[in-house]
């Protein structure tokens, strides 16, 4: 009988005391460093502790695959097919996948002339723009494919560089039949119930278990991932226009209003989240709103640690905590301010 791990974050010195113990007695253990929070796997346990102090910043991508990956999407694992292979990264001290086909990403665009220039913007965000993709009909990767073929009606084709298409009489490298999607139940329950929570903890965290499973699908099944990083690029494409100085897979950034753009509630409408406010950006996914430091965004970074997108090497300074690989513990970061 398979016993369910023991699941639970811990403070710095609980961290460091499990650690210890785990290389002192020889338990077999696994590391995962995160950029804000770090973990520590067992057979029997797993500990997570914030490397900034807040617990909301703790990354438990574990309980949302558990979640996500039910009896009823296990005959769309298709690991251990198409070239699927996991790499141990030492420099990361983490496993990566890959398969034949690279994992796609999402569309992403900045318009060059204006960098890192102050400038009055209105933005548009799709709500949920992954989880309004995984509604669209997927590939039904539990049949036999086609290869090197053209797309007939009610398929879809994908490319080893990590393309896809629906367009019938296009070229694909492998091709699958399209079936009506598997996932519309986990999206729609959680985004009705997102929709109704206020902002804090609760609601961070179906925010959370909507987000991440697009990321999760591609340890799972490439072509599934692929199909929504497709669907998602498609959309968002269709409302780029002159005015569109900033975009990536589930905003747009414009000099002006876009009253063409269908604003709402509702999954895959978009809601208008800046009006004529102060902007500036320096690449893809480096941005920020306002000139009090207070709405900085670099991908994959908390806000709370960046106040100037022209220092964004400053966000690790900005850390309570740092994990000393020498040390082999969490330690106090010396450099926050």
């Amino acid at each position: 009988m398979n016993m369910r791990k023991t699941n639970k974050n811990v403070d710095a010195d609980n961290f460091n005391r499990y650690l210890e113990n785990c290389e002192k007695y020889n338990i077999k253990h696994e590391l995962k460093i995160y950029s804000t929070s770090i973990q520590l796997e067992t057979n029997s346990h797993i500990y997570r502790c914030s490397l900034t102090g807040r617990d909301e910043d703790i990354v438990n991508v574990g309980a949302i695959s558990a979640t996500f990956f039910n009896k009823e999407l296990e005959p769309f694992d298709i690991r251990g097919k198409y070239g699927y292979r996991e790499i141990e990264d030492a420099m990361e001290g983490k496993k990566i996948i890959q398969w034949d086909y690279k994992v796609a990403a999402g569309f992403q665009y900045c318009d060059e002339d204006f960098k890192l220039q102050n400038l009055k913007c209105w933005s548009y965000d799709i709500n949920s723009a992954f989880s309004y993709a995984m509604l669209s009909p997927m590939p039904d990767t539990r049949v036999e494919p086609r290869y090197n073929d053209k797309i007939k009606s009610g398929e879809i084709g994908f490319y080893k560089l990590g393309g896809a298409t629906t367009e019938v009489g296009e070229f694909a490298e492998i091709i699958f039949p399209l079936i009506d999607s598997p996932f519309k139940e986990y999206v729609y329950t959680r985004y009705e119930k997102k929709k109704n929570l206020p902002k804090g903890p609760e609601r961070d965290k179906v925010k959370n278990e909507l987000n991440f499973v697009t990321g999760l699908l591609a340890r799972r099944n490439v072509f599934m991932r692929n199909a929504i990083i497709y669907y998602s690029n498609k959309y968002i494409k269709k409302f780029i226009d002159d005015d569109t100085i900033y975009c990536n897979v589930d905003c747009i950034v414009s000099l002006r209003p876009r009253y063409d753009i269908p604003v709402g509630k509702e999954i895959g409408q978009f809601k208008i989240e800046h009006e004529c406010e102060n902007f500036k950006y320096k690449m893809n996914g480096i941005y920020q709103w306002g000139t009090d430091g207070k709405d900085v965004h670099y991908i994959g970074i908390p806000k709370n640690l960046l106040s100037d997108i022209e220092d964004i090497s400053s966000w690790q300074k900005n850390l309570k905590y740092i994990f000393d690989e020498k040390e082999r513990r969490i330690k106090e970061n010396v450099k926050k301010k």
